[in-house]
C-alpha cells in the first residue's frame, strides 16, 4: 500500500462517490477476463451505492479522480471481494493491492476475519493483488461452452 501513497488518496468509498464509481465501472466494463465464472454484471446506482454491508475502497488522484475500486460484500460469517478494478491507464502502479489492502484492513480492525476473493488465471495482475493482500489460492473456477473437451480451462 505505501507503494501507492504517493500516487492516491486511498479511503472508503462514501455515498458521494457514487457518479465516480459508475464512471469507473462504465470505463472499465469490457475489462474482465474469463467467463460467467469471474463475470461483473455492470453496476447500478444502487450497486454503486455503499451501504453497512457492500463497502468500498478507491484511490482518488490529487484531482478527485477515482482510477481504482474494490467493494466487499459483508455476512455475518465472511466478507467477500464483490470486484476490483483500476482504470487502464493507472494499472502496474500497486492501486489494486493498495485499494484490497485498505479494505481488509479497515474491516479486520472492526472484527471482521474471514475473507473471500476471486481471480482468475486469465488476469494475473489480479491473482498477484490477491497473494500481495495474503490471499490464498484454495479453489479454481472453470467457465466450459457446449463443445469444450474436459481438460480445456476458459477461464
Amino acid at each position: 500500500m505505501d507503494r501507492a501513497l504517493p500516487l492516491a488518496d486511498i479511503r472508503e468509498i462514501q455515498v458521494t462517490d457514487v457518479v465516480a464509481v459508475l464512471t469507473l465501472d462504465r470505463e472499465t466494463a469490457d475489462d474482465y477476463p474469463g467467463d460467467v465464472a469471474t463475470a461483473h454484471d455492470p453496476l447500478t446506482p444502487a450497486g454503486a451505492t455503499p451501504t453497512t454491508t457492500h463497502r468500498g475502497w478507491g484511490a482518488f488522484t490529487s484531482h478527485g479522480q477515482l482510477v481504482a475500486m474494490t467493494f466487499a460484500d459483508i455476512a455475518q460469517d465472511v466478507t467477500e471481494t464483490d470486484f476490483t478494478v483500476v482504470d487502464r491507464g493507472w494499472r502496474h502502479r500497486g492501486l489494486g493491492s493498495a485499494v484490497k489492502a485498505a479494505c481488509l484492513l479497515a474491516l479486520s480492525d472492526e472484527g471482521h476475519v474471514d475473507f473471500r476473493t476471486g481471480g482468475s488465471s486469465d488476469n494475473p495482475a489480479s491473482i498477484a493483488a490477491n497473494r500481495a493482500v495474503g490471499y490464498e489460492l484454495d479453489e479454481e473456477w472453470l467457465s466450459y461452452a457446449p463443445g469444450d473437451r474436459p481438460g480445456d480451462q476458459r477461464a
